[in-house]
């Protein structure tokens, strides 16, 4: 059944309020296969929000269009060796709950992005990672569905152009589809990634769970929960510069926390956190209903500001800030809508 002018406020964790035109859920892909032979579907095939958690976007003012509601999930083991197991995930399913699956079966992989709050059908879009991971190193196929054909269409790694928080799916691809498959490989073989500050804590041969346990509590200690704090976690990315950049910044600041990535040419991961900090933006800082987390001052959280337009607006202006003080850009991780 089709809605008009529903209220998105339970839809999205930063609770700002803000109304879609149209609005479906849907529950099963028969469901959603007739919603696209509707009349409301057609006429706003240009204009279509799809929602899972809603937990990496920004609803900066009202939804003109059709917002549909996935609720479809479920998985199949397609394939497995002594070395690896093949995964499909389809349409919606928690993030952390695949990482905990994965680790109580000893498939290996993605351990390291426990307790990333949102669906798996998302994560190939942000290549979503954390402590040294990126979830393309386990991806590989992800299907789609083309919202200008009406078409299923598949492409495999090389073709989803990942890189830092970035793929296809945010550039050539925007806002002409949604995923319904994403196809996991996942080692059987000991590959454990715990070169990240705290995680040097385990000893090698921890096992899955030790590491997803190590992670949450690692988590928990310096960001809110979700379903007590209206947030959406981390709000920037981690910049990636060139050397020369950094060789400028570490003259004013020789105490930069930086990685080198790999690459032809050397670039520098910057720690966005701290860059806020160098501008004297504060853990807990708060600009009327909006502010930083106490723990973290990467994380944004809505004190019950009712418009995600002051939510923007706050960013925006810690953006300056790092700007005229570091004179980096520091990019928005959170989908502005």
């Amino acid at each position: 059944m089709i809605e008009e002018n529903k209220q998105l406020l339970e839809f999205n964790t930063f609770r700002v309020w803000a109304k879609a035109r149209y609005f479906a859920e849907i529950n099963r892909p028969d469901e959603f296969m007739k919603l696209v032979e509707s009349n409301i579907y057609q006429e706003n095939k240009d204009n279509i929000l799809f929602l899972w958690w809603g937990s990496n976007m920004l609803l900066t003012g009202d939804f003109d269009g059709l917002v549909i509601k996935n609720n479809i999930k479920t998985m199949r083991l397609t394939s497995f060796d002594d070395t690896s197991a093949t995964l499909t995930v389809w349409w919606w399913y928690n993030r952390h709950e695949l990482v905990e699956f994965c680790a109580r079966k000893g498939r290996r992989g993605i351990e390291n992005l426990a307790l990333i709050p949102g669906s798996v059908w998302a994560a190939p879009i942000q290549n979503i990672g954390a402590y040294g991971v990126e979830v393309e190193s386990v991806i590989k196929t992800v299907k789609w569905f083309d919202l200008t054909s009406g078409n299923i269409r598949a492409l495999n790694h090389r073709e989803c152009h990942f890189a830092y928080r970035d793929s296809v799916f945010k550039h050539e691809l925007k806002d002409k589809f949604f995923i319904t498959h994403v196809t996991f490989v996942f080692s059987k073989e000991p590959q454990p990634h715990l070169e990240y500050g705290a995680l040097g804590e385990l000893s090698s041969d921890a096992s899955l769970m030790d590491i997803v346990e190590k992670i949450c509590n690692i988590r928990a200690s310096k960001l809110p929960s979700i379903s007590e704090m209206w947030t959406a976690w981390s709000f920037f990315k981690n910049p990636i510069i060139s050397e020369e950049q950094f060789m400028e910044i570490q003259q004013s600041f020789p105490d930069i926390k930086h990685r080198i990535v790999d690459g032809e040419e050397p670039r520098y991961k910057l720690a966005a956190g701290q860059l806020l900090e160098l501008a004297w933006v504060k853990k807990g800082e708060k600009e009327w209903m909006v502010g930083t987390y106490e723990n973290h001052c990467l994380v944004l959280v809505n004190h019950g500001e009712k418009s995600g337009a002051k939510i923007r607006d706050f960013a925006q202006s810690l953006q300056q800030r790092v700007k005229g003080m570091t004179g980096i850009s520091l990019e928005v991780e959170v989908n502005i809508i």
